[in-house]
């Protein structure tokens, strides 16, 4: 340990450097014998009561431990671990609002790998979470996650000319977008993002609320320019970013109250359970 004085700080106040942290996941992979991956990582998150949960990720393997020193749980998956994070569930479905501390609430680690995504709980429960296409991010919320999925092939490539026609001059543009008309690709009408409330229900699509004034559109949220930057497991908050127009929007997520099934967007008539989302401008 070695000690510096701060500068401009309080007289009498000084900076402790302990040196590099040492994640308890890699200690504790050594020790077990398992074979560590060149692209282990992890993340540290405080919780409720003041402990730092880390989640450490290499391979295969996650690694659940509290405060550097105390192992939570273990996991192994199938495939290779992309990402995780932890969350929380309740049997009440709140979004607007978290639940009370340890009131019907569960906490859970949702590890996102290579051929899917799964739930794992302290007590050792497990759910896959069954899912029609590939997921490629996994989002926190309020007592439950969000999930983002792939683009398709042809929606890439529809990105893909957009943005090239954007950072093209005008005069390029106009030529390559009256050679781009003859074949013209529309997108897929897919949801770009679903929502988990509960580990034992369905994946469901999450829609867009659009106010003007008194009233409002109910829309699938389905603009693959659309990009998840931020959410929150306290506050009902997304931030997304568009490609196409370079802007940052703002979205809050509340419980849908649709429940006339002809006045909601047709996806298998099933968003009397989904999740809205209601844009901030």
């Amino acid at each position: 340990v070695s000690t510096q004085s701060t500068g401009n700080w309080k007289r009498g106040k000084r900076m402790n450097v302990l040196g590099k942290y040492q994640p308890f996941g890699l200690t504790y992979l050594r020790e077990t014998g398992n074979k560590l991956s060149d692209k282990a990582s992890f993340i540290l998150i405080s919780s409720d009561d003041a402990q730092e949960n880390e989640f450490f990720c290499s391979g295969k393997t996650v690694v659940w431990s509290v405060g550097g020193v105390h192992l939570v749980k273990a996991f192994t998956v199938s495939s290779i671990v992309l990402e995780s994070i932890p969350c929380r569930f309740s049997s009440t479905e709140q979004i607007q609002v978290p639940a009370s501390q340890g009131l019907n609430e569960s906490s859970y680690v949702c590890v996102l790998h290579s051929e899917g995504a799964e739930l794992f709980s302290k007590e050792g429960d497990f759910h896959p979470i069954v899912f029609f296409c590939k997921i490629v991010r996994v989002w926190k919320m309020p007592l439950g996650v969000l999930l983002e999925r792939e683009l398709s092939k042809r929606e890439k490539e529809i990105v893909f000319k957009q943005l090239f026609f954007n950072n093209t001059e005008s005069s390029s543009s106009d030529a390559l977008q009256r050679e781009s008309s003859q074949t013209e690709i529309t997108p897929d009408i897919l949801p770009m993002v679903f929502s988990l409330t509960h580990p034992l229900k369905e994946v469901q699509p999450l829609s867009e609320v659009a106010f003007e004034g008194v009233n409002s559109t109910t829309n699938l949220f389905n603009d693959i320019f659309q990009r998840i930057v931020f959410t929150d497991d306290k506050v009902p908050l997304i931030v997304t970013y568009h490609l196409a127009e370079a802007v940052h929007y703002f979205w809050v997520l509340r419980k849908n109250l649709i429940v006339d099934e002809e006045e909601a967007p047709t996806y298998e008539r099933a968003r009397d359970k989904a999740i809205a989302v209601s844009y901030t401008h």
